[in-house]
């Protein structure tokens, strides 16, 4: 398959950027991954909030186990956006 290259100066550096269709379908692949293991990891954050005993009362806590998960899967500082509604009264 094909590589591109173009070079340029950026900050009195030569700087050279290569493209290529095959690394374009690995970045493809690895934020494919990225993507499944972290919705996995908030259906599992859901399968917590469902549970009596969870842990998760309050409404910051939750938002501060998907905040971990922002972090953790490397999704924070893209487009998107997760919330969270509680159904449960303010404050508990």
């Amino acid at each position: 398959k094909p590589v591109f290259l173009k070079r340029a100066r950026k900050d009195g550096e030569l700087v050279i950027l290569c493209r290529s269709e095959s690394r374009r379908e690995k970045e493809s692949a690895m934020l494919s991954r990225t993507e499944e293991k972290y919705l996995r990891d908030l259906a599992l954050l859901a399968e917590k909030l469902k549970s009596p005993n969870s842990k998760l009362r309050h409404n910051e806590a939750v938002q501060r186990s998907i905040g971990r998960i922002h972090i953790h899967r490397g999704i924070q500082g893209r487009r998107s956006t997760t919330t969270y509604a509680s159904r449960r009264p303010s404050g508990t």
